[in-house]
């Protein structure tokens, strides 16, 4: 508001403060050829000040902020609560330290201006540098549990602070790197296969960790499954027969190991598909599967594949000849399985088996012409074996012949 005389080269201008801040005042000059007009900006005291001072407080451990010291002669300044004023308070210029991690906030200092009034300035600080995991590690399947996981590098950062969380239990790692890998990790999270973890990184400024940039999940790797072996179980026969094993329900990769004691050490059995082929072995042999993945391992049950001797014919002792309508003992030794004494009128064919005749002798009754006998002998699963043929000669009886020429003598 002008409060002395226009019209006059000399004005008063009263203002009010409490909602000043700036405004033009323009005079218009009357000249011979026409009018002028001349303008100046007049702006309250202080009202374009500033602090200035350190904006990025990445790194620093103490900065500085002032203001002009012609704004007033007491200034009460607030830091943020990473900030310690160690001198300065009450004047134009501080001096602070850092003294924890720097987040967005606000350096602002309050005074009574030298027009009386009540004002205030602020300056926002921070630390605008972040990182995170590469983005090649975001949201994928690791290989392992120990891959390492590398956060972007970021210059002039003392460290790294990784923050892992399963989404109830966190745990942190600070690593001088930018890389570190999750079975690093100590405390309550527990580290498994086939999980998803979230993780965030902070910077390291002279040791103090700064604000956590975007988070990222990394998923690890599906434990090793062995699954479960069929077609255990078998009885073959000892050098000769052949089964296969199979395994289904598995992940990961096979090793098929073998044992030949059932407190088992165990070796290769050549396989590192799902079938396994088992033949010639000669004793009972137990078979199982590894299955690997990612650092993880597992074992199958035990299947056994049992081994039955081969048939061994033995030998018949015994024969030779008898008086006709006499009797043989035969008798079978050496000899492995089951028997079945059979006989023949020939040496090389037609032999049936003698019903009942299982025992290790028998006994050929009431023999009248030659007979030719051998034992069939079957182990289990195995082929049967016949023994050599053994002969019983007939040796016809006796035969006391006719007397002649008997009559009366003189």
């Amino acid at each position: 508001m002008i409060s002395f005389p226009k019209g006059t080269n000399t004005i008063m201008v009263a203002f009010n403060l409490s909602v000043y801040n700036s405004g033009t005042i323009s005079a218009n000059i009357g000249i011979p050829c026409g009018t002028v007009t001349s303008t100046t900006i007049v702006s309250k005291l202080g009202i374009n000040a500033l602090i200035t001072g350190t904006k990025d407080l990445c790194g620093l451990s103490t900065a500085t902020y002032s203001v002009p010291s012609t704004l007033s002669s007491n200034f009460n300044w607030s830091v943020p609560s990473y900030m310690t004023i160690v001198s300065g308070q009450n004047t134009s210029s501080i001096t602070v330290a850092l003294t924890g991690g720097v987040a967005n906030a606000a350096v602002s200092v309050s005074f009574i201006s030298n027009c009386g009034l009540s004002e205030s300035l602020s300056f926002n600080v921070g630390c605008s540098k972040v990182t995170q995991i590469q983005t090649s590690q975001c949201g994928v399947t690791i290989a392992a549990l120990n891959t390492t996981i590398s956060a972007n590098s970021v210059g002039g950062a003392s460290g790294y602070r990784f923050e892992v969380s399963d989404g109830t239990n966190t745990s942190i790692y600070d690593s001088s790197t930018n890389s570190f890998n999750l079975t690093m990790l100590t405390g309550s999270l527990t580290i498994g296969y086939g999980k998803v973890y979230t993780i965030r990184v902070a910077l390291k400024y002279n040791g103090v960790a700064q604000p956590y940039g975007t988070p990222c999940t990394v998923t690890t790797p599906a434990a090793a499954l062995a699954g479960t072996i069929s077609g255990g179980g078998n009885t073959v026969c000892s050098g000769s027969s052949s089964t296969t094993l199979t395994v289904s329900g598995y992940s990961g990769t096979l090793l098929w190991q073998k044992s030949t004691a059932a407190s088992p050490t165990w070796v290769n059995a050549g396989s590192t598909s799902n079938t396994l082929t088992v033949s010639n072995i000669i004793v009972t042999t137990y078979y199982r599967v590894v299955a690997t993945n990612a650092g993880s391992s597992a074992n199958s049950s035990t299947a056994t594949i049992f081994v039955t001797p081969k048939s061994v014919g033995g030998v018949v002792s015994g024969a030779g000849n008898v008086c006709y309508g006499s009797d043989k003992l035969l008798t079978l030794s050496g000899n492995t399985g089951t028997i079945q004494w059979q006989q023949s009128s020939s040496s090389t064919t037609g032999y049936t088996d003698i019903v009942g005749a299982t025992s290790a002798t028998y006994n050929a009754t009431n023999i009248t012409s030659t007979k030719y006998f051998r034992a069939v002998v079957t182990n289990g699963v195995c082929s049967a074996m016949n023994s050599a043929s053994a002969t019983i000669t007939v040796t016809a009886l006796p035969v006391s012949g006719t007397i002649t020429g008997g009559g009366v003598v003189s």
